[in-house]
């Protein structure tokens, strides 16, 4: 018609229909259009102004084409339309095309919307309506201009593939999108995505504005999806919070800034893994505020400038329950202001980060092995046990009192630096991490050390180095009966360096603790950080006042005498002479009575008859004449014998499996064979060994390092196994 087409309510077109009018073309509402499934109808309108349809309609397959400037606006009334089958709406002019505008509306096939106009635009829900679209996606076939494309209480109950659409401004108003979509926003203003919106598949939203964003969005729930945001322009933009993501990228290549949760309490939830990137001059700040909880991989891997997470109050919590990784270029590592671990799995550190304000160790172990962790002034760290603690590299920057969380082999081994001033001291820094490992293995020969030293820890030591600065902080080693060895007599502690050659005394200013766990501080200064390898050793000269000394001297290949004075004595019926070759299980070997009541020095010795080859300790107990005693410190001396040394050949080696274990120069008599790992965790125990050779199968073993210790006739030889 050239005219106004008016198509009034309540009535039937069922066949094949065509609609054309260059005036106004109207709905009365209330009518069918080509339901039987296999008709289709088109309505075109050419002219006229601004129109408003009435719903309560029914479509099978349709096409709606907007060639005019004024609007068409469907279901004004109030009453939503029904769509059985597939369905197009283009418009090709300026103005908008309102679909669904009111009432509830479905949809039960595909829905294609085109747009050709730069200053023509689609809406779907203005005014309040609802959709649902059982099945089939939103496409398009030409959408790559347009003014608006706003969709409101759309819900896509199918996970069939949408459209990408490019416009100048979009807005998603309580969506739910379950397949993919894709959006580029070429104007200046908003990609929006407000009010509970969800996008659970691969989406894409680009903008060369800004991407404005509410609380209460889903993005890429479904398993396997990831969801791109990438915003190109001037616009700031300063998303709520409450959201949750699955994969995510965001990108800001832009001048304005993007900052996610920034209202807090809403805070973010990533269950999949995201990825950040600040390519432009505009600020990409993620978890401003907040605690945002991530339960995959956190990379910054490709971000041209450094990424901060929480320049706000926010807080990065670790909760994914398995191995997270954090991921970044090494030139461009990133800083994290608070991190929370609160996980049963861990955080595999794969770059250097800087950690700003505070860690919170709850839960899960870090695992950064080299790669740094860098505290800078102020910083701090709050919990830290064997479930929760450093695996790797610490360096604290600032002169205050600061205690290390590292840890290693699934146990938490803190190491405490005293405060210190100085001019420049707060850009002062330490670094150092914690090995649970026999310091001989290193090589750190703990048979090398100064007389004073009786026994250097065989479980572990400590990697603590000055690395800027001139200041000299006490340091305090800590202790726990299931990871340090030998605990002998937990007083008898102090702090031992290794100086290059040998193992020295730093004495012991301050013990905390008791035989299951505690502290002891330095007492010499330290005077050379180069190396920083320290541990704890067992001194065999803190003596009490009344004891002058005390001390265990081999006079013989089979005697070693113990020998000992005192200041004073005070009702001093004897003395208990115990031994032990372990330095752990205790027997007396014999008695020297004591002198009563004395103020002058006394001199006393005793004859130990029955020394065996090797390592044995000695302590004394003193008995007053009513019962009570005191027992005091420990010495250890080695008896070397003059027979031949007991030299043993192991082979092939390194092995696949079999070993075979040659004494080249003597039987083994009761010959005990223990293999430990390379932990010094104790494998195999082969108990009452005779003979000159054995074989061993290692082939159900992890393939490593092993140490093979054999014990014979006083005697211990060790050798390396390295199995493949």
């Amino acid at each position: 018609t050239s005219g106004d087409m008016n198509l009034q309510a309540d009535v039937r077109f069922a066949s094949n229909n065509r609609f054309i009018s260059n005036g106004q073309l109207t709905l009365g509402g209330n009518s069918d259009f080509s339901t039987n499934g296999t008709t289709s109808s088109y309505f075109e309108k050419n002219g006229g102004n601004n129109v408003n349809w009435n719903g309560g309609n029914t479509f099978g397959i349709v096409e709606f084409v907007k060639n005019t400037p004024g609007r068409i606006r469907m279901t004004n009334n109030g009453i939503g339309d029904t769509f059985i089958s597939t369905s197009i709406f283009t418009n090709n002019e300026t103005e908008e095309f309102d679909i669904a505008r009111n009432g509830t509306n479905s949809f039960a096939g595909q829905v294609e919307i085109n747009n050709t106009n730069s200053n023509g635009s689609i809406f779907f829900g203005n005014g309040g309506g609802s959709i649902t679209q059982t099945s089939g996606g939103l496409i398009t076939t030409d959408f790559s201009i347009g003014n608006q494309l706003n969709i409101r209480n759309f819900t896509q109950l199918s996970s069939d593939p949408n459209g990408t659409f490019a416009v100048s401004t979009f807005t998603a108003n309580s969506v739910s999108f379950l397949g993919d979509f894709g959006v580029t926003n070429s104007g200046t203003g908003n990609l929006s995505i407000i009010n509970g919106s969800s996008f659970a598949g691969n989406n894409s939203f680009i903008s060369e504005g800004g991407i404005a964003m509410t609380g209460g969005n889903n993005f890429s729930t479904t398993p396997g999806t990831t969801t791109n945001f990438t915003k190109n322009g001037t616009n700031n933009n300063d998303w709520q919070g409450g959201n949750t993501f699955g994969n995510v990228i965001v990108t800001n290549n832009g001048t304005g800034r993007i900052r996610m949760s920034n209202t807090t309490p809403l805070n973010d939830t990533f269950i999949g893994n995201a990825t950040f990137n600040q390519n432009g001059s505009g600020e990409l700040d993620p978890v401003r505020n907040g605690t945002s909880s991530f339960s995959g991989n956190i990379s910054t891997l490709g971000s041209v400038n450094q990424i901060t997470f929480g320049l706000g109050s926010g807080e990065v919590n670790i909760v994914g329950n398995s191995l997270q990784q954090l991921l970044g270029d090494v030139g461009n590592p990133p800083t994290i202001q608070r991190l929370q671990m609160n996980t049963s799995g861990s955080l595999e550190v794969l770059v250097p980060f800087t950690l700003g304000v505070n860690m919170t160790l709850n839960n899960g172990v870090i695992l950064n092995n080299e790669n740094l962790i860098t505290f800078i002034h102020n910083s701090s760290v709050t919990g830290g046990s064997n479930a929760s603690h450093v695996d790797g590299r610490i360096r604290k920057i600032g002169n205050a009192a600061f205690t290390y969380p590292f840890g290693n082999g699934g146990f938490y081994a803190p190491l405490t630096t005293s405060g210190f001033g100085g001019g420049g001291s707060t850009a002062f820094h330490f670094t150092g991490r914690f090995f649970h490992i026999n310091p001989d293995l290193v090589p750190y020969d703990r048979e090398s050390k100064e007389s004073s030293i009786g026994v250097v820890n065989e479980c572990e030591y400590w990697e603590f180095e000055r690395t800027n600065g001139t200041a000299n902080p006490a340091i305090t080693l800590s202790w726990s009966d299931d990871r340090t060895c030998p605990i002998v007599d937990f007083a008898e502690f102090i702090v031992v360096q290794w100086n290059g050659s040998e193992w020295i005394d730093l004495g012991q200013d301050g013990l905390v603790g008791d035989e299951t766990s505690g502290t002891a501080t330095n007492q010499t200064a330290v005077s050379n950080w180069s190396p920083g390898i320290f541990s704890l050793g067992q001194s065999f000269r803190i003596l009490p006042i009344e004891l002058l000394s005390f001390s265990a001297t081999a006079i013989s290949n089979k005697q070693i005498k113990v020998s000992w004075a005192t200041v004073s004595e005070k009702d001093n019926a004897f003395f208990t002479i115990m031994k032990s070759l372990n330095g752990q299980d205790w027997f007396p070997i014999g008695i020297v009575e004591g002198a009563g009541n004395s103020d002058i020095i006394l001199n006393y010795e005793f004859i130990d008859e029955n020394a065996v080859f090797g390592r044995q300790f000695y302590r004394l107990t003193q008995t007053d004449f009513d019962g009570t005693s005191e027992t005091f410190k420990v010495v250890g001396v080695t008896l070397g014998e003059t027979r031949e040394k007991l030299a043993v050949k192991v082979y092939p080696n390194p092995t696949q499996g079999k070993v075979n274990i040659l004494s080249e120069n003597q039987n083994l008599e009761n010959a005990i064979l223990s293999l430990y790992d390379a932990q010094g965790s104790l494998i195999i125990t082969l108990p009452n060994q005779s003979g000159r050779l054995f074989e061993i199968d290692l082939s159900g073993l992890k393939k490593g390092i092993y140490l093979m210790k054999i014990y014979s006739n006083y005697q211990v030889e060790t050798k390396k196994i390295i199995l493949h």
